[in-house]
C-alpha cells in the first residue's frame, strides 16, 4: 500500500465514530503491517526488475508470482478487516437501538 492509500486509510478510520475506532495500539500494529507488506512487495519487484536485466526469466516469473499472492493477501486481509467494521457498526446500532428503545416501553407499559 502506497503512502497516499494509508493516508486515506487513516483519515478515514479519523472520522469513524469512537464507538467503531480501533485502540490506537491496534491502530499502530495495522500500520506497522501494511508498512511491511508494502516494503516485501517493493523488495520483490526489485528483485524481479533485476532478474529480468540479467535475463533470468524463470527467477523474474518467481518474482511475479510472489507479488501477486503478497497483493492476494493484502486485499484479502483489507476485505476482512472492512467486515469486522461492518459487523462492529450492525452491532453497535443493535445495541444503541435497544438501549433507546427499553426505558421508553417501559415507561409506557408500566403506566
Amino acid at each position: 500500500m502506497n503512502k497516499v492509500s494509508t493516508f486515506a486509510l487513516l483519515a478515514a478510520m479519523a472520522f469513524v465514530a469512537p464507538a467503531y475506532a480501533q485502540a490506537p495500539a491496534d491502530v499502530h500494529q495495522d500500520n506497522q503491517a501494511i508498512q511491511q507488506d508494502s516494503q516485501e512487495i517493493h523488495h520483490d519487484r526489485m528483485e524481479r526488475k533485476h532478474d529480468l536485466k540479467n535475463g533470468e526469466k524463470g527467477a523474474a516469473m518467481g518474482e511475479r508470482r510472489e507479488i501477486r499472492k503478497e497483493k492476494r493477501e493484502k486485499r484479502h486481509e483489507k476485505m476482512e478487516k472492512r467486515r469486522e467494521m461492518r459487523k462492529d457498526r450492525r452491532e453497535h446500532r443493535k445495541e444503541h437501538h435497544e438501549d433507546k428503545g427499553a426505558p421508553a416501553g417501559a415507561g409506557a407499559g408500566g403506566q
